[in-house]
């Protein structure tokens, strides 16, 4: 993705385990956006990936979406993150 909320002064540290994600902003069409902000309050797992169409990511991103369910049970929401363009 693009676009980021994310200033240049931002030092890039792994976050721990249950840490609380700095806010960013990516779009997900050409005119439409989504923040982490909007889903404060409720877990969230972000899936990175490099690319739509490579086999491996889109195994990995139906193994999330079978499991999905579990997911909710839980009250998460996914996020899936990748490098393509909008």
């Amino acid at each position: 993705m693009s676009s980021s909320s994310f200033s240049n002064n931002t030092a890039e540290v792994a976050l721990k385990p249950g840490s609380i994600a700095p806010d960013f902003t990516l779009k997900t069409t050409p005119d439409q956006t989504v923040s982490l902000k909007d889903f404060r309050g409720s877990p969230v797992i972000l899936a990175f990936y490099p690319a739509d169409f490579s086999p491996v990511c889109g195994d990995e991103m139906s193994l999330y979406n079978e499991i999905l369910p579990e997911f909710q049970r839980f009250g998460a929401e996914i996020l899936g993150i990748s490098v393509d363009g909008v």
